[in-house]
């Protein structure tokens, strides 16, 4: 998150840094496209870590349900 944080800064200076219009959004798509790489990765390890909690609020709710 604190990755997506200045990456998000990077752009939004690169991007404030142009005068025209079109030079502007020409610089957010080329830092969008630039940073996707990242951004996708961080997402694929965010997906990870909430599959490994949900494998385990599954373990410990057989577990409490195995008790009863």
């Amino acid at each position: 998150m604190r990755k997506a944080l200045e990456l998000q800064r990077h752009a939004n200076f690169a991007i404030n840094c142009v005068v025209n219009d079109d030079e502007r959004i020409m610089r957010m798509i080329q830092c969008f496209s630039e940073e996707a790489h990242i951004v996708e990765a961080q997402l694929a390890d965010g997906i990870e870590a909430l599959e490994q909690i949900a494998a385990i609020a599954q373990r410990a709710l057989g577990k409490s349900n195995e008790g009863k």
